[in-house]
C-alpha cells in the first residue's frame, strides 16, 4: 500500500497512538454512508501485543456509533493470517474478496448491533433489540453475522426476563 500520509492528515482521517512523544500506531479511516471505513492500521512491531491495535478498533468502533452508522468495514491481505484470526476473533465476518492493485484482498465488515461495548455508555435496549431484528432480515448479513445476532438478542431477552421478574418481587427476596 502507498499510502498519502499528508493528505490523510489533512482529510482529519489519520488516528495516532502517541508515546512518550513517538507514534508506535496509527489507524487512516473515514466515514462512509453504510459504515466506518479502516483503510489502514499499522503498530510497531516492537509494540505489537500490546492492546494497541485494539484501541484503534475501539476508536473505529466509537466513531460508527457518534456518527450513526451501521458497521465498521476494512480489509485485509489473504495472506495475513493473524490478522485474519485477530478480525474473527472481534467478531468480524468476511463480505467478499477481491484482486485490488495486484493485491488478493479479503474485505471484513462488524455490524453494529455487534460491536463490542468498551465503555460505560447508555443503550436504548429497544434500540439494541430493533437493530438485532433488522440484522436478522437484512439479506446482506452473513450467516455469522445472523448467528451472533441471534444469539445475542436471546441472551437479552433472557437478561430482560430476569430484570423483570426480580423487580416484581418484594425488597426482601431481592436479596442474594
Amino acid at each position: 500500500m502507498v499510502a498519502d500520509f499528508a493528505a490523510e492528515i489533512a482529510a482529519d482521517h489519520v488516528v495516532v497512538i502517541e508515546t512518550a512523544g513517538m507514534v508506535v500506531g496509527y489507524l487512516i479511516g473515514w466515514s462512509e454512508t453504510d459504515a466506518y471505513f479502516i483503510d489502514n492500521i499499522a503498530i510497531k512491531p516492537m509494540r505489537q501485543g500490546e492492546g494497541l491495535g485494539r484501541k484503534l478498533i475501539d476508536h473505529a468502533i466509537q466513531e460508527a456509533r457518534r456518527l450513526g452508522l451501521p458497521a465498521v468495514r476494512l480489509y485485509t491481505n489473504v495472506a495475513m493470517n493473524e490478522n485474519l484470526s485477530m478480525y474473527a476473533h472481534l467478531g468480524f465476518s468476511q463480505t467478499h474478496q477481491a484482486w485490488e492493485n495486484g493485491f488478493h484482498r479479503i474485505y471484513l465488515r462488524l455490524i453494529a448491533a455487534m460491536l463490542p461495548i468498551t465503555s460505560i455508555v447508555e443503550i436504548d435496549v429497544d434500540d439494541l433489540l430493533r437493530a438485532l431484528t433488522a440484522v436478522l432480515l437484512d439479506p446482506a448479513a452473513t450467516e455469522h453475522e445472523r448467528a451472533n445476532a441471534e444469539g445475542l438478542k436471546v441472551r437479552l431477552e433472557k437478561q430482560l426476563a430476569e430484570r423483570k421478574r426480580l423487580r416484581a418481587l418484594p425488597t426482601w427476596q431481592n436479596a442474594p
